[in-house]
């Protein structure tokens, strides 16, 4: 069983490290007591706290998920910020001998689940030997890459008052083939293409995919993400830099995204590699904005055009006060620097209203448009006269 704290990124913002520390220690102090002498307790990490459950069948870890979830919130707790009222969420997996080593990602996976469900929600996933979530996802990602099995769905930004019709540009996410399921999302095998050091491979491809689709079609915008190992991978540039002499129009229809922890973890590799992004005529955007506590001279110095506000922070937040504060201070950072402001993980109407009132001009998520293999953008008969330029973006 994993539990989460709801919004410890907030409470981190709001109060610092040491006081978020302090609340994850109080919730651990009243779960502790609660549990059996049998059941294992620690805590893996970020405002998360995990609890092994011997012996116990899917209607015994709901009882104690639901049990543990209520005693976190009943009566508030004291905390180095003060008595504050949480919520945890909780993702819970059950396994035989066999399945085992697959309680931990399945746990993680539940969790997800739970927390896009909203606060203080409960899941329960049984782990299974053939879990395509399991220990061989790795493997697999590395020779379907090999094997050139790598296919792409497009998820549109579009205005977040829903006028215009056409989408402002396209996000290329990479798929994995998952025989009879549907296929693998990116966010499941792209820690393992990491640890093998091979994302670069697998994000030449996404750039050499979205080119073709632009050269053959002048109306598209595509954005392809980019990881820290791409940052020093000089097959990429040189891929980009070519292909933009040849056709200006694609860099000026192209954005490259970079996520905002990557660019505050190496400020300079990460300066040299915009610096070459810039030059080829491609618009940049910072991914998963919101994260870091970064200033206003520290947004400007990257140099962005686009910020995309990281799911985590948008999903659910009209029902989250806490987070709304931290969220309306890193817009107002992106308004006062003239960038676009694209809310990314927006399932529901009332959030993506929120986020609109808060100053976000663009959504991305399943409420505006879900992935698509083929999406009427990327048709020929959807091909318009003349090519959109860059600043056509914005509007």
């Amino acid at each position: 069983m994993l539990l989460e704290i709801d919004d410890f990124p907030s409470y981190e913002a709001l109060f610092g490290e040491q006081a978020a520390r302090g609340i994850l220690h109080a919730v651990e102090e009243r779960v502790m007591p609660a549990l059996a002498a049998q059941a294992g307790f620690w805590s893996p990490g970020r405002g998360k706290l995990a609890v092994s459950l011997p012996g116990a069948d899917l209607e015994g870890i709901r009882m104690t998920a639901r049990h543990l979830q209520r005693l976190v919130a009943r009566d508030g707790l004291d905390t180095p910020a003060g008595r504050l009222f949480v919520t945890v969420s909780a993702g819970c997996a059950v396994a035989d001998t066999a399945a085992l080593p697959l309680l931990g990602p399945t746990a993680e996976r539940a969790l997800g689940d739970a927390r896009r469900a909203g606060r203080g929600r409960c899941r329960i996933v049984p782990a299974t030997a053939g879990d395509a979530a399991g220990p061989d996802i790795g493997e697999a990602a590395l020779r379907d890459l090999e094997a050139g099995r790598v296919t792409f769905a497009f998820q549109a930004v579009r205005r977040i008052d829903g006028s215009g019709r056409a989408a402002a540009f396209l996000e290329c996410l990479a798929r994995l083939p998952n025989a009879g399921s549907a296929p693998v999302e990116a966010a499941r095998f792209m820690p393992s293409l990491i640890e093998a050091g091979q994302a670069p491979a697998l994000d030449r491809l996404a750039l050499e995919r979205a080119l073709e689709l632009m050269a053959v079609n002048p109306a598209a915008r595509l954005s392809v993400n980019v990881s820290r190992q791409t940052m020093e991978d000089p097959g990429w540039l040189g891929m980009l830099t070519a292909r933009c002499a040849v056709d200006l129009s694609l860099g000026d229809r192209l954005i490259v995204e970079l996520s905002e922890r990557d660019l505050v973890a190496e400020p300079a590799l990460a300066g040299g590699f915009m610096a070459a992004v810039r030059r080829s005529g491609a618009a940049l955007a910072l991914d998963r904005y919101g994260q870091s506590p970064l200033t206003a001279a520290e947004l400007r110095s990257f140099h962005v055009d686009i910020v995309k506000l990281a799911p985590e922070l948008c999903h659910g937040i009209v029902d989250e006060p806490v987070r709304q504060i931290r969220l309306r201070d890193r817009i107002t950072l992106a308004r006062a620097a003239d960038l676009m402001i694209v809310a990314t993980g927006v399932e529901r109407q009332a959030d993506a209203e929120w986020l609109s009132r808060a100053g976000a001009s663009h959504a991305q998520g399943r409420l505006i448009a879900p992935p698509d293999a083929a999406p009427d953008e990327l048709s020929t008969s959807h091909v318009t006269e003349g090519t959109p330029t860059r600043f056509g973006l914005y509007g």
